[in-house]
């Protein structure tokens, strides 16, 4: 007997040390964006009842990465691991209730899957249930309770909920109007790469607001960075940077567009500064 339990014992061990290293070589390769990879690393592990395996290949089946996008075995899988509590299974099956995608539409089931992934800490799901209050979606207006989820996401440096934050401190909506909060938020943004906010941090610079100087080439050199990303701000950064335009000299938009590629490069704010002092020193 002592044999035997030692045998198993050891089989067991060497289970979970390869599904272990299954679980990595899948993780590297998800990272890498090598989808089928990825694939056939985790459906083992999923079908096992991997709760992280199962939400990877619920992702792949939304996204058509590896596989032929299939929203219904999407949700089937999402829906064996957010049955374990595992958060990132419990937003994005949220989103496939929220727009009937693969499942009937079912506003509360969504309401519910945020709900207990934000409380567990998710920042994407902590976004998510900002959006909605924000916008009454499914859920009556309450900028306040939007103000408190975008908080919590802002916190764990999610772009976009600093983005949406910066927004209700600059509107004054479920929060008192402050826009150098909302300043602070956007240029956090910004530096991520949100577009939006790079874009609402030109106008803010162009207009000398929320304690920065009125600087029309730090201005320009954002809307023009906002511009170049495929996002809703396209077009007004376009317009914005195109009717400050008439107000730069060509040596100043030479500046802007230097700076851009400097904000590009990494650093946004940094490089900003760098350009400030610099002008400062003349």
């Amino acid at each position: 007997m002592k044999f035997s339990s030692c045998i198993a014992a050891c089989l067991l061990a060497t289970m979970v040390g390869s599904a272990h290293a299954d679980l990595q070589e899948g993780r590297t390769a998800y990272a890498a964006q090598d989808w089928r990879t990825a694939y056939r690393e985790f459906l083992p592990l999923a079908k096992a009842g991997n709760p992280e395996a199962q939400t990877i290949i619920g992702l792949l089946y939304t996204q058509g990465h590896g596989v032929w996008r299939n929203n219904t075995q999407a949700a089937q899988w999402l829906q064996l691991a957010a049955a374990q509590g595992w958060a990132e299974a419990q937003e994005a099956l949220g989103k496939l209730y929220h727009d009937g995608i693969g499942v009937p539409k079912d506003p509360a089931q969504a309401l519910q899957l945020f709900q207990a992934a934000a409380t567990q800490g998710l920042a994407l799901a902590q976004y998510d249930l900002g959006v909605l209050y924000a916008a009454g979606d499914d859920v009556p207006q309450d900028f306040h309770e939007a103000a408190h989820w975008f908080e919590l996401g802002a916190r764990q440096n999610l772009a976009a909920a600093q983005y949406n934050l910066g927004l209700l401190y600059q509107n004054g909506q479920g929060v008192k109007h402050d826009d150098q909060e909302a300043r602070r938020l956007y240029q956090a943004a910004a530096a991520q790469g949100h577009a939006l906010a790079q874009s609402n941090l030109g106008a803010l610079y162009e207009g000398g607001i929320g304690g920065l100087p009125r600087n029309f080439v730090v201005a320009y050199a954002l809307y023009d960075l906002a511009a170049a990303q495929p996002s809703p701000a396209v077009a007004l950064a376009l317009k914005n940077r195109d009717l400050l335009a008439s107000r730069l000299s060509p040596e100043e938009i030479r500046a802007a567009r230097s700076l851009r590629r400097a904000m590009a490069a990494g650093q946004l704010s940094a490089a900003i500064e760098q350009y400030l002092a610099g002008t400062a020193k003349r």
